[in-house]
């Protein structure tokens, strides 16, 4: 089990704000220390919080979110290295103002986005069987886009985006058919912006923004394990239970016991310390300078750093400083 220490790692969530809505997204802004006061109220000096901003999904957080809509194994395809800055944060795939989507990741984006909705049909169908009947009642077709809309853009949809999403699939039914209009609604969903971005621009109140119910619970999930928020997570944010310090300090606890907060730990750590090339098998070396450097060594050297990690944080319940 890993030793948590909230106070060290989701401080910014236990106040749950963002700077004001004329924050920029400042690669050199650092999060600060704000310190919430007992009610959890967020009465902070606003020069302590962090911009609010969009932070477009890193390559792990677009695939976690795709497998738990569509589930596992829903494609085999991959995303191009996420874009860097330069200076200390070079290494790291989750700088806000670093993941811009230039044309290699917008023609990923499309090509996973067009092999996903071709596959998608049984899932669909399974969680929306009136689809089948030809033609779907509105009622039907409302059920899927709104549920739907909401798995994929981790909030319940507005009525403008419903009505526009629900004239998107009548249009592509009337012109081609309703498997037609059901796999191009999924393509368009997953090309959203809604999708591809999480917010933390909050509401604005007593000079700060704060995080709303459903940008908590992203901003919780994604921080700690890299995927979007679960039914647990969506029903304390409805419920408004995550304006308690002591709710978000417990779900915090809970995540990082996943599998895939595990995984990013160890990511982070390859990341800080330069390792991903390792990682990634594509180091290479002059055999004539380093005769015993080959692809078993650097797959040994990947597993020793792994084993490391898991012996100090899961077995020995290591601190950061440890």
């Amino acid at each position: 089990m890993l030793r948590i220490r909230p106070s060290c790692v989701v401080v910014c969530l236990l106040a749950g704000c963002t700077g004001g809505s004329a924050a920029k997204d400042d690669a050199s802004a650092r999060p600060g220390d704000p310190k919430p006061n007992p009610n959890g109220s967020c009465e902070l000096d606003t020069s302590t919080l962090p911009p609010a901003r969009l932070w477009r999904l890193t390559s792990a957080q677009y695939f976690n979110s795709l497998e738990q809509v569509f589930g596992s194994g829903v494609t085999n395809k991959k995303l191009p290295v996420d874009p860097s800055t330069p200076g200390n944060f070079a290494t790291f795939d989750n700088v806000a103002s670093a993941a811009s989507v230039d044309d290699p990741l917008q023609s990923a984006y499309r090509e996973i986005a067009a092999d996903v909705a071709a596959k998608a049909k049984t899932v669909v169908v399974a969680d929306w069987p009136c689809l089948q009947n030809e033609p779907p009642s509105q009622t039907c077709v409302e059920s899927f886009v709104g549920g739907l809309g909401q798995k994929l853009f981790r909030r319940v949809l507005d009525n403008e985006e419903l009505q526009r999403h629900l004239a998107f699939f009548q249009n592509t039914q009337s012109r081609w058919s309703t498997d037609a209009a059901v796999t191009m609604t999924v393509e368009a969903m997953l090309l959203s912006p809604r999708f591809l971005y999480r917010s933390e621009l909050g509401l604005a109140k007593n000079g700060v923004n704060e995080l709303t119910g459903t940008e908590m619970a992203s901003e919780l999930s994604y921080l700690i394990a890299d995927v979007p928020p679960d039914a647990e997570l969506n029903e304390l944010a409805a419920d408004g239970q995550l304006n308690d310090p002591q709710v978000r300090r417990q779900q915090a606890l809970r995540l990082a016991q996943l599998p895939q907060a595990q995984d990013k730990l160890e990511r982070f750590f390859f990341q800080l310390l330069h390792l991903q090339p390792l990682l990634e098998g594509g180091l290479a070396k002059d055999t004539q300078r380093f005769p015993r450097w080959s692809t078993v060594l650097q797959a040994s050297m990947v597993k020793e750093t792994q084993t490391f990690l898991r012996t100090m944080v899961g077995d020995e319940q290591a601190t950061l400083h440890d």
